[in-house]
């Protein structure tokens, strides 16, 4: 308890000393803190002014931009009004061009309106007039209390709504009285009293905006059309009337601020009221945005009103920039401060750690004395001498031994060079450490006639770079000497085996190499120093045979020895020889194996050639099985013959039923082929051919003979004469047979072949519809003999009713063989064919069952052949009756007139039918009068009774009546011709002597009568309608050059301009071939190409000036415009697309669609280059005429771009060879 108060007292001085070592490392992070927060405040406010300065910016560019815009809306109004300013009078069509063209360039733009001021004694007249403009329900009203319509009251003057554009977003129905509108009469009352354009926002009963829709009024007050100045002010004088335009206040602003991040800023735009007026909030871009005292606020001057821009800061303004940076400079300073303290506090306590280290490592070099003293007694106790170098090679230390060997005291040793001490030489060992190429393997020395093993290592001691080395020597000069007595005895037994020419191995237990001769290393391919110490099994055994050859190895080891072996061995170049072994086993002096011994012969080339001979054996054996021939060998010195097996077997004997002697083949040859087989032999023999090929028979065992086909070969000794003959039998007996059943098949094909032919023959004939039935029947008559099998002793007959048609020596006989002709009606028929005598050998009757079969076949043909000829006749006159039908129907088609429509119709039947005689009649002008014939073809003796036939029909009869009548040899058909149920005439026709007219025929005639009453009805109501249409036609083209005429007249400087366009256009197309209706249509369409000018102000058309873009947009609406005029005409010709097109390029350049290529009709392309020639080459009111030179070459310029190249190029020739010129060469602007 006693150290009890020591120990707190310890523990507090300790504490307070802990605390004064870390109170200048808390003052040190107090100091940062404070300097990291005073640039923080510093920074902030620097970027608050960087801030305030781009929002202001930012905000005077957005406050522009809108400014600009309204500027824009407001020149498109006045634009507007100065056309109203300069023309006489604009037409809707004008008004609507312009508001095309603002809508299109001004999305903002809603609508235009044009209201004009209507005195209260016109009001009526303003009503019909626009009625007749196609208002159909136009008048004057005014808004009601409900917010309705109704007629307006009386007053002394209306501005009523007469033009708008576009209908569907006009703010006011056509008629309603601007100035009684309540919505509107506000500012029109303003731009009233100001005499100049007002802009305001209608209000709501409340104050507020209504629709987001701004108003821009302007007074028109027609200055300038009197040509002088009102004498007062523009107050005190009406207007001529009010233009209106209407902004979609939202997408203005929208499209001034486009180009503007969406929400960078907070925008509001409020309307600052007049008078008593409430201020209304007109666009907002936040939903939540409300200005404030401190925002930016921009003044936005209107005509009449203003406007107020308040803007903020947005959620993207900046993108946070301007804050960041003083945040990130915060943060970098705190994170510096604490880290910088942390560093200072942490090398405090290494400090205090560095301390206990340093009083630990004292107590551990007292223990590494101690151990380094037991190390060097353990150094010393070593018996071989061992040394310890530097870096540079001094000792350092050294063992006892060493120093004995040195014969120096260590003190003179340490410091000096190894090799100055022990073992002396000229610098460093071979494997010393000191070398680059060190190596801790062992390496043998001598020095002064020792010998000695050392090694060396290298010793690190954790540096990169060795420090030191130590060398351990052993002293083996006694081993040496013994090694190398053994080495000359291993020597000198080594030249003994090299002399040898069989290789000898020698092998350890283990199966390493110990000797190997010279033939040996010649056999695998290596030298002897590679192979000694090579596992022999791994290095020269092939892969396959290892496992077994170390069983025969450890067999022989184990005193079971293999002396004798064969096997294969591998040379250094992958090939594999086989050796044959004779194996000793040998011992040590106790009787242990310690290795064996083993010679070897190389017999490779006798196993190659052992090979080579079993595969020609094999090879041979597999031909011989393959071909199935029996092979014999003809002995001829000893006369002795080999049959093979085969040989034997091919006549069905086994091997031992058939000696070798050439009389077994002979006897066994068939009689009749013996005598020529033997002598072809013999033939040979004499030397008349070197081969023998022959075909006979032998006699086999079972007796039936069999082919054989023998083919050999003679051979002679050097005096020629034959010694041996060899060749192989055959057997062809199968292919034999098959020849002879081919001979058989043929035969019989080449009977079949003469019955398919005859056949052939005989339909070939029936299809001949040239020639007469009877002569096609004796023809076939001919024709059948040819197709039996004895066709020289054949005859033929067909009979048809009483005919009899037969070949050449007909007679009856016994032999016959008939066929009846099937035909479905009377007379019957039958075809027969005999054979004049008896056949020989005829094994089933004297006809084949095929020829029965024919002659029926024949009887069918015939059959058919008859029934079709009797058909045919029948539908050749349906079929000629057919073609009188279409080629009269092409008479009426082609007919000019009614008069040459019958007598065309009588001579095509005439011709065409083969009728004696066509007639037509009509009848006559008179009711009473009767038939009066009108076409005849062919001519009659007497006309009364056909005549009267027509009268019959004339009288009363019904238009179905048709009556048939005999005349003498011919019958006739007279046939109603109708018109609206009642008949007005008929057609006669006659039949051909002998011919009866039948029911088909009656019923085409009759529709034949139908299409000439057809056509005669159709000629007179055609003669009609043409002197109808061509008095309409003149009144058409009459009308048109009125038109023509009309909007010349209100464009002097163009007089004849379309005219004289049409003219060259009527050149162009009739040069390049066109059709003289086609050319009539392309006038018609140049005479009017320009009839959209009319709407057009004639002061835009006359102005010698460059025209304003708003005044070529107009005149660029012409096309359009004549388009809408002509529309609805139906024209025959592409007349409306013509007046459309004519200003379109075929690269597309062109107006008013931009259309190119094939979407351009032909007639518009040449209407382009005629107006563009005629254009250039008349005077205009801003240039002189330019003439046709220029003309041309501007469409030359074109040619295949803007313009068609053939109509350039027809042009162009029409002009150079002059076979064009305009009607008044005086002056091209007169016609």
């Amino acid at each position: 308890m006693a150290g009890t108060p020591n120990r707190i007292a310890a523990d507090g001085k300790a504490g307070r000393a802990a605390l004064r070592q870390r109170l200048p490392v808390l003052l040190l992070a107090l100091l940062g803190t404070l300097l990291t927060l005073g640039a923080y405040l510093q920074a902030h406010r620097q970027m608050a002014h960087l801030e305030s300065a781009e929002l202001e910016r930012r905000a005077a560019e957005y406050a522009t931009e809108i400014q600009h815009t309204l500027d824009m809306n407001l020149e498109i109004l006045e634009g507007v009004g100065a056309l109203f300013d300069a023309s006489r009078e604009v037409s809707r069509t004008e008004f609507e061009a312009y508001g095309r063209y603002a809508l299109a360039h001004h999305g903002e733009l809603q609508a235009l309106e044009w209201a004009p001021r209507v005195p209260a004694a016109y009001r009526a007249n303003y009503e019909t007039a626009a009625r007749a403009e196609g208002l159909e329900k136009f008048r004057i009203v005014e808004r009601a209390p409900d917010g309705g319509l109704q007629p307006a009251g009386d007053r002394s003057e209306y501005f009523p709504v007469f033009y708008r554009f576009p209908d569907a977003d006009a703010e006011s129905p056509y008629g309603l009285d601007l100035g009684s509108d309540p919505r509107q009469r506000p500012v029109i009352e303003q731009a009233r009293e100001r005499g100049g354009t007002v802009a305001a926002v209608p209000r709501h009963a409340v104050g507020t905006a209504r629709d987001g829709r701004l108003l821009i009024v302007l007074p028109v007050y027609r200055t300038s059309r009197s040509g002088q100045e009102l004498d007062g002010p523009l107050t005190s004088t009406p207007p001529y009337g009010f233009l209106v335009a209407i902004i979609r206040i939202r997408e203005m602003i929208d499209a001034a601020l486009r180009l503007f991040p969406a929400d960078e800023l907070n925008l509001r735009l409020d309307d600052s009221g007049h008078g008593n007026e409430m201020p209304a909030s007109l666009y907002v871009n936040g939903t939540d945005y409300l200005p404030g005292a401190d925002d930016l606020r921009f003044d936005i001057e209107l005509p009449g009103s203003s406007w107020v821009l308040s803007i903020a800061p947005g959620p993207a303004f900046g993108a946070g920039h301007y804050h960041q940076w003083p945040l990130l400079l915060l943060v970098f300073g705190l994170v510096f401060t604490f880290s910088f303290t942390a560093y200072l506090d942490t090398m405090r306590r290494r400090s205090a750690t560095l301390g206990a280290m340093n009083r630990a490592l004292a107590e551990s070099r007292d223990r590494i004395e101690q151990a380094h003293r037991e190390w060097v007694e353990a150094f010393d106790a070593v018996p071989d001498p061992i040394f310890v170098h530097d870096s540079e090679g001094r000792l350092v230390r050294a063992n006892r031994a060493y120093a004995e060997a040195a014969g120096l005291p260590f003190k003179e040793m340490l410091g000096r060079p190894y090799w100055e001490v022990f073992p002396r030489g000229d610098g460093p060992f071979p494997g010393c450490s000191l070398h680059d190429e060190y190596s801790e393997e062992p390496y043998e020395m001598t020095l002064a006639g020792r010998h000695y093993a050392a090694r060396s290592f290298r010793l690190h001691n954790g540096e990169i770079r060795p420090r030191s080395g130590i060398h351990i020597l052993q002293d083996i000069t006694a081993r040496r000497s013994a090694q190398q007595e053994m080495l000359e005895a291993h020597r000198r037994a080594q030249r003994y085996l090299d002399v040898v020419n069989v290789m000898i191995l020698a092998l350890d237990p283990e199966g390493h190499i110990t000797l190997i001769n010279r033939r040996g290393c010649e056999i695998l391919g290596y030298p002897e120093e590679e192979l000694i110490g090579c596992d022999w099994v791994e290095q020269c055994i092939p892969e396959p045979q290892r496992e077994e050859v170390r069983a025969l190895f450890q067999q022989h080891l184990d005193s079971m020895p293999v002396e004798h072996a064969e096997g294969p061995v591998l040379t250094r170049d992958g090939q594999v020889r086989f050796i044959s072994w004779h194996n000793t086993l040998l011992h040590d002096q106790a009787g242990r194996p310690i290795g064996t011994l083993s010679s070897g012969q190389d017999v490779t080339g006798q196993r190659a050639a052992e090979a080579a001979l079993r595969t020609s054996e094999e090879r041979l054996s597999l031909m011989l099985e393959g071909t199935e021939d029996g092979l014999w060998d003809w002995d001829l010195v000893n006369d002795s013959v080999y049959f093979s097996p085969r040989w034997k077997a091919i006549i069905g004997y086994a091997v031992a039923e058939i000696g070798n002697s050439a009389d077994e083949w002979q006897r066994r040859i068939h009689p009749k082929d013996r005598e020529t087989t033997l002598a072809e032999v013999e033939r040979v023999l004499q030397g008349d051919a070197e081969r023998i090929d022959l075909e006979f028979r032998m006699r086999h065992r079972d007796g039936h003979d069999v082919w054989i086909q023998s083919r050999g070969r003679v051979f002679r000794d050097s005096t020629g004469r034959p010694v041996r003959m060899v060749g192989a039998h055959t057997d062809i007996t199968a292919r034999r047979e098959f020849q002879i059943r081919e001979h058989a098949l043929l035969e019989a094909l080449r009977e079949r072949v003469k019955e398919i032919d005859c056949l052939y023959q005989v339909t070939r004939l029936a299809t001949d519809t040239e020639q007469p039935l009877e002569q096609v029947l004796q023809r076939i008559a001919d024709t059948l003999p040819g197709g039996w099998q004895y066709p020289d002793k054949a005859a033929a007959r067909v009979r048809l009713g009483e005919s009899n048609l037969t070949s050449r020596d007909y007679r009856p006989t016994e032999w016959t063989l008939r066929a009846p002709i099937p035909l479905p009606d009377p007379p019957d028929g039958e075809v027969e064919l005999c054979y004049l005598e008896p056949l020989p050998e005829a094994d089933h009757g004297p006809f084949l069952d095929e020829e029965m079969a024919l002659i029926e076949s024949v009887g069918v043909q015939l059959g058919q052949l008859i029934a079709q000829r009797r058909h045919a006749e029948s539908l050749h006159r349906l079929n000629r009756t057919l073609r009188t039908l279409s080629q009269s129907n092409t008479a009426l088609v082609r007919a000019g007139s009614e008069v040459e429509l019958n007598q065309s119709l009588c001579d095509v039947m005439a011709r065409q039918g083969g009728y004696p005689l066509v007639w037509v009649a009509h009848r006559g002008d008179r009711p009473a009068a009767g038939m009066q014939i009108r076409a005849v073809a062919g001519t009659l003796s007497t006309w009364e009774e056909l005549l009267s036939c027509a009268g019959a029909i004339n009288t009363g009869a019904s238009a179905d009546l048709a009556l048939s009548t005999g005349n003498g040899d011919s019958s006739c058909v007279v046939l109603p011709l109708l018109e609206a149920g009642h008949v007005f005439g008929v057609l006669g026709v006659c039949a051909a002597p002998q011919q009866e007219f039948t029911t088909e025929e009656v019923a085409l005639l009759e529709e034949l009568a139908n299409d000439l009453a057809f056509g005669i009805r159709s000629h007179r109501t055609s003669d009609e309608r043409d002197r109808a249409r061509e008095a309409l036609g003149k009144v058409l083209f009459q009308t048109i050059e009125a038109i023509s005429r009309t909007v010349e007249i209100r464009d002097p400087y163009t007089a004849g301009h379309q005219r004289r366009v049409a003219l060259l256009a009527e050149a162009i197309a009739r040069e390049l071939g066109w059709s003289e209706d086609r050319i009539e249509g392309l006038r018609l369409g140049a005479i009017i190409h320009d009839i959209g000018k009319i709407y057009v102000p004639a002061e835009i058309l006359n102005r010698p000036g460059r025209l304003t873009p708003q005044e070529f947009g107009i005149i660029q609406q012409h096309p359009q415009v004549g388009h809408d005029i002509v529309r609805g005409i139906s024209f025959p010709w592409p007349v409306a697309e013509m007046i459309l097109q004519h200003h379109e390029r075929l690269d597309g350049s062109g107006y008013p669609n931009g259309l190119a290529g094939d979407a351009i009709v032909e007639e518009a392309r040449i209407l382009a280059v005629a107006d563009v020639v005629e254009a250039i080459s008349a005077h205009r009111p801003y240039r002189p005429a330019l003439g046709p030179e220029k003309a041309l070459a501007e469409i030359r310029s074109g040619r295949g771009g803007r313009y068609d190249a053939d109509i350039v190029d027809t042009c162009v020739r029409l002009f150079e060879e002059a076979r064009f010129q305009w009607p008044d060469e005086t002056g091209p602007g007169s016609y």
